[in-house]
């Protein structure tokens, strides 16, 4: 089965405006839709990046109790839905007790394929206690990750975290019906004419430049090789606008 659907789940007693999130990760995907912030399913929604499109219907759902939530999920009944699932985010306040319940290998809440993201709405986690929490679970194996919305871009670390992180995990997913960006597309898209002309050249200048290496000696002659290497370097920066 195609997974094409990703399911958000919030709780609906929280005092959080839950599709301010969901906007900010899907924001080019609703430009091309109409919908209201009382949608429970947008269909026909296009996830899409430089390298590849996918077509995905996304459903927004909501609980009262997590754990209840969960239970239901996991009944036989929804086996169809969760075999749809790309993956599956959930916004609330984050909770050891239920964390400790979504990192159980043994019962999983997803297809081992799909992505699984908690979005922490309670700012008193710091991201450094968030990171923590994230290597113990890769440490049990799981799939699970957590995201602290309060946080910026980057971390220390120069990790992508926050709003970011979310849509970097949905970038990266491996979705089954992706159609990928040729190469052509690329080029031409946004570039002048000119650059498929720039492409050749460049291959060209590797093929001299793996040529030009052969020949040297390398131990008398690494200088010429790192100079012959950012010479070649430059120029791909230069001619691909870099």
């Amino acid at each position: 089965m195609t997974r094409d659907k990703i399911l958000i789940a919030y709780n609906k007693n929280a005092d959080f405006h839950h599709f301010d999130t969901i906007k900010k990760i899907f924001d080019g995907c609703l430009d091309t839709v109409e919908y209201k912030a009382t949608d429970s399913i947008l269909k026909g929604l296009q996830w899409k990046t430089k390298y590849y499109s996918a077509d995905f219907d996304l459903y927004i759902d909501r609980y009262e109790s997590l754990d209840q939530w969960l239970d239901d999920l996991k009944d036989p009944e929804c086996d169809v839905l969760r075999d749809a699932l790309a993956g599956l985010i959930i916004i609330d306040d984050v909770d050891q007790k239920q964390v400790s319940i979504l990192n159980k290998k043994d019962s999983p809440t997803v297809h081992e394929e799909s992505f699984l993201v908690w979005c922490n709405t309670k700012d008193e986690f710091s991201q450094d206690e968030t990171d923590d929490m994230n290597v113990r679970i890769a440490v049990d194996g799981a799939s699970l990750e957590i995201i602290r919305l309060h946080s910026e871009e980057m971390n220390e670390f120069s990790d992508t975290v926050g709003i970011e992180r979310v849509k970097e995990i949905i970038d990266t997913y491996q979705w089954p019906n992706m159609v990928k960006e040729s190469l052509e597309n690329s080029v031409r898209t946004g570039k002048a004419p000119s650059d498929m002309d720039n492409l050749d050249s460049i291959v060209q200048k590797l093929n001299n430049a793996r040529s030009h290496y052969q020949s040297l000696d390398k131990d008398n002659d690494e200088a010429d090789a790192n100079s012959f290497a950012d010479e070649i370097a430059k120029e791909v920066s230069e001619r691909l606008g870099l």
